[in-house]
């Protein structure tokens, strides 16, 4: 299940005596299923043990936490993981996503679920795509940080030849050969170089034509990252206008590449896309810092958030300040160690921040702004 805004919202509002969120890395590929489930029981246990704590009766916890050891029991649940897991249990609710980065193993137990961990997620910046073509085939993926979905696009040619007809005799000796296809029918598989003989962009040129006549409506105004040899990519270029085609591709042959491989080069082009917002807020809080317009005061930013005053919002991701905060009386009281029912005062400011249509994001302790676990900008 892919986190969006609204489970983020839905998740916010839920507030019930006992709120539970553990957060796990898991084994992607399901080979280590019983690390993962060890792991899992053990945040399972200190759970129980805190529900305990609070005078829960020991049928009660068991009651709770059943969807839970329902879940830890599911084989083939746990077979099937990607990077992390995050699981959320409260009084007849429970929810779990699967996380495409890393998260650190973390349980909590408070009155409201725990959801900073699932903030880089919201922070992954504009969509981009991936269009990944050879003479063989074209592919087009919608893409985020995280994700990556092919997209089936109407009118895309099936291959260079589906344009050509029956080409001469000596262009299929120069450029392909016939293999036979899933439907028995015969089909050009080409096997052309990086630059591409006289043949092959006589035939590119056209091919790639309808390719970006078909694929421009969708990827809109978003960046498209190209996947092929360096001849395709450089007719692509010349006849892309009115599409974001990034200035670097991913250069090789795209049919030997899974949806996986496409995307993980391809978020690497687009890093440098993506760093260039946060760089760009980081210096709009420098050029105002000390004039009233920022904090870096977890008490002050927490109910600024709440309020929604808060525009960009800076937050360490590796730690937690423990508290509690009362909206009502606008009162934040801050611990030196988790108490009982406690909240993580950052969380509380991050997804206030969110839910009131600003801008977070989670950066590397070294990055952020005065040193400090959290830093705003206020919108007024």
């Amino acid at each position: 299940m892919v986190v969006s805004k609204q489970d983020l919202r839905l998740l916010a509002e839920g507030s019930s005596e006992h709120c539970v969120s553990i957060y796990m890395p898991t084994d992607r590929i399901g080979i280590d299923i019983q690390h993962d489930r060890i792991r899992f029981k053990n945040l399972l246990k200190s759970v129980e043990q805190r529900l305990l704590a609070t005078g829960k009766r020991q049928p009660d916890v068991n009651h709770f936490v059943s969807p839970a050891v329902s879940l830890m029991e599911d084989t083939r649940f746990w077979r099937n993981q990607s990077e992390a897991l995050a699981v959320f249990i409260g009084e007849g609710f429970v929810r779990h996503y699967l996380l495409p980065m890393p998260t650190k193993e973390i349980a909590v137990v408070s009155d409201r679920f725990h959801l900073k961990p699932l903030l880089p997620l919201l922070d992954s910046g504009e969509q981009f795509y991936v269009l990944a073509v050879s003479l063989n085939a074209a592919r087009l993926f919608k893409a985020g940080l995280y994700d990556v979905v092919e997209v089936e696009v109407s009118g895309m040619p099936e291959g260079a030849m589906s344009l050509s007809g029956d080409p001469k005799e000596g262009f299929v000796a120069a450029v392909s050969t016939r293999t036979p296809t899933k439907s028995g029918r015969s089909a050009s598989v080409f096997y052309g170089h990086a630059t591409g003989s006289e043949d092959e962009k006589t035939v590119a040129e056209p091919y790639l034509r309808e390719v970006l006549r078909a694929t421009r409506p969708l990827t809109g105004k978003s960046p498209v990252v190209f996947a092929g040899v360096e001849y395709l990519h450089s007719i692509a270029a010349a006849m892309a206008s009115g599409m974001r085609l990034t200035p670097r591709f991913i250069s090789g042959n795209p049919d030997v590449m899974t949806a996986s491989q496409l995307h993980a080069h391809a978020v690497e082009i687009m890093k440098p896309h993506y760093e260039e917002a946060v760089n760009a807020d980081l210096e709009r809080f420098n050029h105002v810092a000390g004039t009233g317009k920022t904090s870096t005061e977890p008490s002050e930013v927490a109910m600024r958030a709440y309020h929604g005053m808060v525009d960009t919002l800076f937050v360490d991701g590796t730690i937690e300040i423990w508290g509690k905060i009362d909206p009502d009386v606008q009162e934040v009281q801050i611990h030196d160690q988790h108490e009982a029912k406690d909240q993580d005062i950052l969380d509380f400011a991050a997804v206030h921040t969110v839910l009131n249509g600003g801008t977070v994001h989670v950066l590397e302790r070294s990055r952020m702004p005065e040193g400090r676990p959290l830093a705003a900008l206020f919108r007024y």
